[in-house]
């Protein structure tokens, strides 16, 4: 548990331990004993220092990697850098927990909000809170926050937050503004959209015998669907709201202007 830690090591159901399945030292570019004898003499200076220790786990887990490599490969967005220990997002964190109003000026004007969680769009971080100046709940680009005062008043909540979360697909959220977008689906992409959801509320109506289908997506605002049908174009086509429709439409022949 502590010599061979780093070996993909399983016990099976007689308590004996073996290699996991398609491991094989005979791959490596050393020998049996001489991967084992290598591993074996490094262990014993790993413990001196943190440096040694590190620098030793570096160097087994490039021995190890020709060996054995996952045939899993799954990639995930990028984020945005975010200072965690930093003083605002402290304070905001700290805000949330005790249901204290918030003040944060942004584009130079000042907002009082009742702050409710700390989320990540397309890999941006806002602050999620109810501007108290029209009551709604909007999302603020924390990067964009200019500066920030934890009031002493308080606030309580009524809104379940997590349900409306799963309700938001991205930044544009409007609280209160919800509208169906209809769209046609040709064959070439009907699949992709068979395999999954694009986004939580999506409902396939029907689907032709040609193969295309028919697909129902409610959302807040126009950018909650604008990227997902912009990303498909020329194979996907919005039939409902009109007015999107001919907004799309204008912005397609400006981008060929």
């Amino acid at each position: 548990y502590q010599r061979l830690v780093y070996f993909p090591i399983e016990k099976d159901t007689l308590g004996q331990l073996n290699f996991i399945d398609g491991f094989s030292l005979d791959r490596s570019t050393l020998e049996n004993d001489e991967m084992l004898l290598v591993y074996l003499a490094m262990s014993q200076v790993k413990t001196l220092s943190k440096t040694f220790e590190s620098k030793i786990n570096n160097v087994f887990a490039k021995l190890l990697n020709p060996s054995f490599s996952s045939p899993y490969f799954i990639k995930g967005k990028s984020y945005e850098t975010i200072d965690m220990d930093s003083k605002k997002l402290n304070q905001i964190e700290q805000a949330i927990e005790k249901c204290n109003i918030l003040e944060i000026t942004k584009n130079k004007i000042t907002k009082s909000v009742n702050p409710y969680k700390i989320v990540n769009f397309d890999g941006l971080w806002y602050l999620f809170a109810r501007d108290l100046d029209d009551q709604r709940i909007k999302t603020f680009l924390i990067a964009s926050i200019e500066k920030y005062i934890v009031t002493n008043k308080t606030f309580n909540s009524k809104t379940d937050i997590d349900e409306v979360l799963t309700n938001v697909y991205s930044a544009w959220f409007e609280e209160g503004n919800k509208f169906n977008v209809l769209i046609n689906v040709k064959p070439k992409i009907a699949h992709y959209f068979k395999l999954r959801k694009i986004i939580p509320s999506q409902e396939i109506l029907s689907e032709e015998p040609c193969g295309s289908l028919k697909v129902r997506f409610e959302v807040s605002h126009d950018e909650d669907i604008d990227n997902i049908v912009k990303g498909w174009l020329p194979d996907i086509e919005v039939i409902e709201p009109i007015e999107y429709r001919e907004k799309l439409f204008k912005e397609l022949k400006d981008y060929i202007s």
